[in-house]
């Protein structure tokens, strides 16, 4: 009998971005509660515009969570444990049967969420992935 027959099927590309971004959205999510509270404590005039912008982006952000987690349990997908740390943001998954992790350094979790952070605030986000196609192009 072959033995790879009951092998569980690795994760997609796909699959692994849906994990990391099950990773990122909580944090953008707190990193918005964290800002509207810090704009709301502040001494400026008219808070209320600010915080209905995030409040908007938070919206937007907490059906993507929605969404994703549907797709989770559809997919068999499931983020079984995971863990911030100074240097990095480690989980792990599991996708059909197979088990595995993921680890992302600290720096591409700031950058991943403030990438986040603007898409969620409405800023045109095409000048990133021309210089996101244009790194790529390189390799």
């Amino acid at each position: 009998m072959d033995p790879s027959v009951n092998r569980p099927q690795l994760p997609s590309h796909q699959e692994l971005s849906m994990i990391k971004e099950y990773l990122l959205l909580p944090l953008v999510l707190s990193v918005f509660e964290r800002d509207a509270r810090y704009v709301r404590e502040s001494p400026i005039k008219t808070p209320d515009p600010y915080i209905k912008v995030i409040h908007r982006a938070m919206d937007q952000a907490s059906g993507e969570w929605t969404r994703l987690r549907a797709e989770f349990r559809r997919r068999g997908i499931q983020v079984t444990w995971q863990k911030l740390e100074p240097e990095g943001l480690y989980a792990s998954y599991l996708c059909r049967g197979y088990s595995g992790s993921m680890r992302l350094l600290i720096r591409l979790v700031k950058s991943e969420i403030e990438m986040r952070l603007r898409k969620y605030l409405g800023e045109d986000m095409t000048c990133y992935r021309d210089l996101n196609q244009d790194v790529i192009d390189r390799l």
